[in-house]
C-alpha cells in the first residue's frame, strides 16, 4: 500500500506542477484539493466495503495530489 502511495507521490510531483503552468495556480490548488479528498473518500469506503482495489486508487490518488500540493505549495509562495 505505501508503494502505491510513493508511486503517487512521484507522479504528482512532476504532474501537478504541469497541471499549474495549464489552468494557473489558485485553481490547480482547488483541483489538487478536490481529487485528494476524493482519494480519501475512495480510502474509507475500500476499508469498509473491504475491496483491496478501490484502496490502492484512494493510495494512489491521495500520494498524487498530496505531494503536488506541497510543490504547488512552493511555486505559489515563492
Amino acid at each position: 500500500m505505501q508503494s502505491i502511495y510513493a508511486i503517487g507521490a512521484l507522479i504528482g510531483m512532476f504532474g501537478v506542477p504541469a497541471l499549474a503552468d495549464i489552468v494557473g495556480r489558485k485553481l490547480s490548488f482547488l483541483i489538487a484539493y478536490a481529487l485528494q479528498i476524493l482519494g480519501v473518500g475512495f480510502l474509507i469506503a475500500g476499508v469498509y466495503a473491504n475491496i483491496t482495489g478501490l484502496m490502492l486508487v484512494g493510495q494512489l490518488l491521495t500520494g498524487i495530489f498530496a505531494a503536488g500540493l506541497v510543490v504547488l505549495t512552493y511555486i505559489f509562495a515563492g
